[in-house]
């Protein structure tokens, strides 16, 4: 049975597997929902996939928790992920905060904001383990943590992703965590920043603090970049809160205030919100007005009067050393908003003679590049009397 999953809320629903979606032999299309505040005891608090392969399209995955898998859990599966925001979703006493790739699951998981995610083990963003290599394509990986390694990725048991033009930025535990020799992630055109423990940890033995060792001594890693993404979000100013959070279990909606604020009304809907920033989860904004914020999921046991907040959004700036800089083969047609790819930013050029594909899952907007069409040259006239249709 694969029925159409389409323009629901699926909120604070909870079961052994799959809290809020169990696919089993099921490959269902997912598209536009917004799965929220679900919980599992054992994997996939957001969705589950056993032995199912769905395409998981325009998801907001926020705040779901499980054993393993926060977000989304693969057991035996393969399933297209793509267009999603997967944030401020836990896996505290297992593994995969974001994903959860197990048993041979191999998902493409393709222009997804996976950010703020958190696993108490291994694999904050995304965990890969027992011969499992998605296709990790346009993807920006940030703010995720793990309690032990693999803040971004963790690899283990013969898992070998293919990681390309995708974003790193402020991960704990390094980026990239490969566990043993059988593993061997293909790395490159990636941006690697602002992750405080290292970008990659080769076969459990050798940590690499800089992307450019990990080039130079990794046959697998090449073309990588280690410089700031200048994401938009790094322009908005934080604050901190003026009164305690309310949460309403009705809309599974948690309100927020900062009395000196003054925003312009709903100006960050669709951005991320870390309610207190001495820990990393972060939730998806539901509307704002000018001095409240409104959040999927309770987070009242996060935020309390005074804590400092920040609020992200990952769209690249102009000047985003991202801009022109990843690989043109493989790749997708569209960014994370649905825009074209690729998009030319007239005077930008950061990796040569490749194509204007960018780094991360935003695609700057600049121009599409026409096709040049050639002009005829007319040919020669002795009449006066015709000179007239070519000037």
């Amino acid at each position: 049975s694969s029925p159409a999953i389409t323009n629901n809320i699926i909120l604070g629903n909870s079961a052994a597997w799959g809290g809020g979606i169990y696919c089993d032999f099921s490959s269902p299309p997912i598209t536009n929902n917004i799965i929220s505040g679900n919980s599992a005891d054992g994997n996939g608090g957001g969705i589950y996939c056993f032995a199912s392969s769905p395409e998981i399209t325009n998801n907001t995955i926020s705040g779901n928790s499980a054993g393993s898998g926060g977000g989304i859990c693969c057991s035996n599966s393969s399933p297209e992920i793509t267009n999603n925001t997967i944030s401020g979703n836990s896996a505290t006493n297992g593994y995969g905060g974001g994903i959860c790739c197990y048993a041979y699951s191999s998902p493409a998981i393709t222009n997804n904001t996976i950010s703020g995610n958190l696993a108490g083990f291994w694999g904050g963003g995304i965990y890969c383990y027992s011969s499992s290599s998605p296709a990790i394509t346009n993807n920006t990986i940030s703010g995720n943590s793990a309690g032990f390694w693999g803040g971004g990725i963790y690899c283990s048991t013969s898992s070998s992703p293919k990681i390309r033009n995708t974003i790193f930025y402020n991960n704990n535990k390094y980026d990239i965590y490969e566990k043993d020799t059988n593993s061997d992630p293909m790395v490159s055109y990636n941006d690697f920043y602002g992750n405080p423990d290292g970008v990659y940890y080769d076969e459990g033995t050798t940590p690499y603090t800089s992307v450019a060792a990990m080039d130079s001594a990794i046959a697998e890693c090449s073309n990588n970049i280690g410089l700031n993404p200048l994401f938009v979000g790094d322009t908005l100013s934080g604050g901190s809160w003026t009164a305690a959070p309310v949460y309403n279990s009705a809309t599974f909606q948690t309100t927020l205030t900062n009395n000196s604020a003054a925003w312009t009304v709903n100006e960050h809907a669709n951005r991320l919100l870390n309610p207190d920033t001495k820990q990393n989860l972060q939730f998806v904004i539901v509307s704002n007005t000018a001095t409240t914020m409104t959040v999927w999921d309770n987070v009242t046991a996060i935020a309390q009067i005074g804590d400092t907040y920040k609020i992200y959004d990952y769209h690249l700036q102009l000047a985003s050393p991202c801009i022109d800089a990843g690989y043109d083969q493989d790749v997708p047609n569209i960014d994370f908003d649905g825009e074209p790819r690729p998009m030319d930013v007239l005077g930008i050029d950061n990796n040569g003679p490749l194509a204007e594909y960018d780094i991360g899952a935003d695609e700057y907007p600049g121009v599409i590049m026409p096709i040049p069409t050639p002009t005829p040259t007319p040919k020669p006239v002795s009449d006066a009397k015709y000179w007239g249709m070519y000037n």
